[in-house]
């Protein structure tokens, strides 16, 4: 696939299947978050791949939300430096871990690391030293599921030149539309053929297309 439609196909998966995750595909997963962007060449960041199925049993008892741990093949523990923005890079690292695993055809979900109750806990389980801050978890593997949650439109969330500029947004939903009107299927695009105005019956087929 190219990278936008990973970008907007890539949803949170909690059920995997027993499958193995190949280990060159997660060295390759992991050599694409290195490359995450960085302040300053910092590369704050460290990886503990975890396949071994005690260990990750030991970190779904440990977390509140990753209790699916334990079904996943693999999970990914984001560390960073205490750096300046430590949280920034390992986020925009993490992101990269979920982009990857898509790519290669895999499911995955971002479980939360900082500021968790259970940060010192999952450091001291996997051994990390006491200057690395938890980012997050990152379970990858093959799963049936795949969830469609509707996620909010665009212009839902976007502001012109300023927060709620009622004529700017109020363009932005046209534009929109219309973006979204011309993507549509070419049975729907077209109202009209050879200049020929479409009989009542034939609108209607295309409407009943175009829903």
């Amino acid at each position: 696939m190219d990278a936008i439609e990973c970008l907007k196909t890539r949803r949170s998966t909690r059920v995997y299947l027993e499958t193995p995750v190949p280990q060159e595909t997660v060295w390759d997963i992991i050599d694409c978050a290195r490359l995450s962007p960085t302040g300053q060449g910092q590369e704050p960041w460290a990886f503990v791949v975890v396949r071994d199925a005690a260990t990750r049993a030991s970190m779904a008892a440990v977390t509140d939300f990753g209790k699916f741990i334990t079904q996943t093949p693999v999970c990914i523990a984001v560390f960073c430096r205490d750096t300046m923005y430590f949280l920034e890079e390992g986020s925009a690292a993490t992101t990269t871990l979920l982009l990857a695993a898509h790519a290669h055809g895999f499911r995955s979900c971002w479980i939360a690391g900082d500021k968790t109750v259970y940060a010192s806990e999952m450091r001291a389980l996997l051994g990390a030293p006491d200057r690395l801050r938890l980012i997050s978890l990152v379970t990858i593997g093959y799963s049936s599921e795949f969830p469609g949650k509707r996620r909010r439109d665009p212009q839902d969330v976007v502001h012109w030149e300023q927060f709620g500029s009622g004529e700017a947004v109020a363009f932005s939903r046209r534009s929109f539309r219309r973006s979204r009107s011309r993507s549509r299927s070419r049975p729907c695009a077209g109202r009209r053929s050879g200049g020929r105005t479409p009989s009542t019956s034939t609108r209607a087929r295309t409407a009943a297309r175009c829903r």
